[in-house]
Formats: structure tokens, sequence, C-alpha cells
């Protein structure tokens, strides 16, 4: 059996780790790192963030970066400095599968009359000023499935809490058309399946 890999005092970026602690509620996988940051605040990590520079700080570092490009004006919002991190590709791609045609998930969610609000296409910056950086072991909810992305109508959730908001169809049927006994939770996101029940898991939104 492997020895378990021990990230006790090693540091990235501005982390450095102190213990290891449980995974959150709705992460099912990988080791999980309590930090103390360089700004005096603590954070969690996954081994998988530390290693791979996704997390660098406690939040910190992304909030400098963004009232930086912020008091630069309008402009510098494109160039935020945020491009190539993890959420904002999540991000980018939220926008792309409801206002791209070109996008394989277009249907689901442009076909479907979702769209991102104005404020939010405008700017990352404005995304972030609204729902904040994203919580460990959460993705971004509507709370309305047949409604927009944006502030009142979205929220940080668990998985397993996205779970009861799904909109499910078999081979483009509603899934209480062909399974009547079969009862989708609320509050969930959409799932598809081409007659195979072991496809009816919910896909992340974010």
């Amino acid at each position: 059996m492997p020895i378990p890999l021990d990230l006790t005092q090693q540091t990235y970026g501005r982390l450095t780790v102190l213990h290891r602690v449980p995974r959150p509620d709705g992460v099912n996988y990988g080791s999980w790192w309590f930090c103390s940051c360089q700004c005096g605040n603590a954070t969690t990590a996954s081994l998988n963030q530390l290693r791979t520079g996704n997390k660098k700080s406690c939040g910190c570092l992304q909030r400098e970066t963004l009232d930086k490009h912020r008091h630069l004006g309008p402009q510098s919002q494109i160039t935020h400095g945020l491009s190539n991190t993890r959420d904002y590709k999540r991000y980018d791609a939220m926008i792309s599968r409801c206002h791209n045609p070109n996008h394989p998930r277009f249907a689901d969610y442009g076909g479907r009359g979702i769209y991102v609000c104005q404020r939010w296409r405008d700017s990352y910056v404005n995304f972030l000023e609204d729902m904040g950086l994203r919580p460990p072991g959460r993705t971004l909810d509507r709370v309305d499935n047949d409604g927009p992305y944006c502030r009142s109508n979205c929220l940080w959730r668990t998985p397993k809490q996205q779970q009861a908001n799904r909109r499910c169809s078999i081979n483009g049927k509603a899934i209480a058309d062909v399974l009547p006994d079969l009862k989708p939770e609320r509050n969930s996101q959409d799932c598809h399946c081409n007659g195979d029940m072991s496809a009816l898991i919910a896909e992340p939104d974010w």
C-alpha cells in the first residue's frame, strides 16, 4: 500500500500547507489540505489545485488582480489576468453554450432560451463582483432551471444540492412521459440519455 503523500510545510504560491483535512461536502476524490496564506488568512485546497497552480492564495491574489484592473478602467478588464484560470474557462464556456449556436450544448441552453445576463457577458470582473470566488466543492447552479444566468437566479451549490434541479429526458422525451413512476427531484442539472438508464447522471452546470 503506497505511503500517503505529506505536503506539510510545503509552499505553493502564497500558501503554506499546515495539515491534511477531510474533503469538502460533495467531493469524493483527492486529498485536501489546510493552508495559511501570506496575507494572514487561511484556506483549504486540494492536492490537484496546489500542484497545478490553480490555487496560489486564499483568494487575495485574484482580488488584488481584479482591483488593479478595475482601477485602470473598463478596457483593462478585457485582459484582467485571469483568462488562464480554470474558473474563467468555465465562465467562458457558460457564455458559449448559451450564445454560440455552434457549441455542442447549445440546444440544451441557448436553444431553450437560457441566456447570460448582459452584465456578466460584459465582464468577468462583474461576474466575480456579483457571485464571488467559487467555494471548494461547489459549482454554479441556477435556482430556476429554465431561467437565465444572473445574480438573482444563481447560487454556489454542492453536487448533492444540485441533484434536486434536474431536467431529464430519454430519447428527447421528458422522463415523466416515458417513465411516469420515476420522479426526478427538483433543482439539478440537465441530463439526457438515449434509452440507457445508466446515463441518468446530472452534468455540471458550471
